[in-house]
């Protein structure tokens, strides 16, 4: 029996999810490394807090926050240091 080779497309509220991340990330980068937040905290706390119930809502769930500062582990992180650099 052949095994079907069918990708799944990810459901628009997991590709939200991921964006609302990407951008919170983005937001740590400038706040914590270049020091120029473009954002009040409680606009991010706000982000934040959206994203996490986004999260809850599909099954993503984070019971702690983001990370405090800037997490170059993250396997983002370099994408958004070039991302934030090159756009501003």
């Amino acid at each position: 029996m052949k095994k079907s080779t069918a990708v799944t497309k990810p459901r628009p509220e997991f590709l939200e999810w991921q964006r609302q991340g990407f951008e919170l990330l983005k937001h740590k980068f400038r706040y914590y490394i270049e020091d120029r937040q473009i954002i009040s905290d409680m606009e991010f706390d706000l982000l934040e807090k959206k994203w996490i119930a986004l999260g809850k809502r599909i099954g993503k769930t984070r019971e702690a926050p983001f990370w405090i500062g800037f997490d170059w582990d993250h396997p983002f992180a370099q994408r958004a240091a070039v991302e934030v650099r090159r756009d501003g």
